[in-house]
């Protein structure tokens, strides 16, 4: 756009606003004292306007926006999620964990899939229960428990675990161990890859619920437990039921085959 036409469209937003918003200057332009008031405002309800339209486009849609992390879910619900978008092709997969709360709150996904939330998070959101969950450890391959094939509580007597702590769970990783007499290192945040080194070279174990055992499969010896974890569930908007109804009824017939 050239520099005539850009100024005449601030003088037609001006004329229809009925006051500057530009001070026009040998060194450029710059926004009067009404500009400042007026510019966020504007911007807040540009804003609002888009989150508006892009609403009003998903709620008309027939597209089911599925947020799922592929390295964090068990194979089977994987499975069940693809063979679900094959057979209602409108839907598809998106987004990594950490955007999950933010997307479907401000319409751009439907619903995620994770362990049972803390009530703090769920003030406009709906989360249903699909699956029980149970913790998974992952070791170094050398470890005395890496040839068990379930460990129990009485095995981790003793042994050092790192607990680390996600802000949207009900349950930490502390206290989900608190019945056992592991020595739980409070890891006071989420995991990152260091973690994984850290593990790999010591005889400390990370404990984790088992849907996420895939991420950590590749480069650590991961054992299944038979500690209670909680749920594996669907989070979706409130008003989001009648959407989710179909989803849901396919992924519970799944996990019923699957069982």
């Amino acid at each position: 756009i050239s520099v005539q036409a850009l100024i005449q469209q601030f003088d037609i937003l001006e004329d229809s606003l009925g006051f500057e918003l530009f001070i026009r200057s040998k060194r450029g332009v710059s926004l009067t004292k009404s500009g400042e008031i007026f510019y966020p405002t504007a911007k807040q309800i540009l804003s609002l306007y888009y989150e508006a339209t892009e609403r009003a486009k998903r709620e008309s849609s027939e597209k089911l926006c599925i947020a799922v992390p592929e390295e964090q879910y068990p194979d089977f619900l994987l499975d069940s999620l693809k063979r679900f978008c094959t057979k209602y092709p409108d839907s598809f997969l998106s987004a990594p964990m950490s955007e999950h709360f933010h997307l479907i709150r401000s319409h751009k996904a439907d619903c995620s899939f994770l362990g049972e939330p803390s009530p703090s998070y769920m003030s406009d959101l709906s989360y249903e229960s699909l699956d029980n969950n149970f913790y998974a450890f992952a070791m170094n391959p050398g470890h005395r428990l890496a040839e068990k094939s379930l460990i129990t509580k009485e095995d981790l007597t003793d042994i050092s675990v790192y607990c680390g702590n996600y802000a949207f769970m009900k349950q930490t990783f502390m206290d989900g161990l608190k019945d056992t007499k592991a020595n739980r290192i409070d890891m006071e945040g989420e995991y990152d890859f260091s973690l994984k080194s850290k593990v790999l070279f010591s005889d400390a174990l990370l404990v984790f619920p088992a849907s996420w055992k895939s991420f950590y499969s590749r480069s650590l010896k991961v054992i299944d437990s038979d500690i209670a974890a909680g749920s594996i569930g669907i989070l979706y908007r409130k008003r989001a039921q009648s959407t989710m109804d179909r989803l849901i009824s396919h992924l519970k017939e799944e996990i019923r085959f699957h069982a």
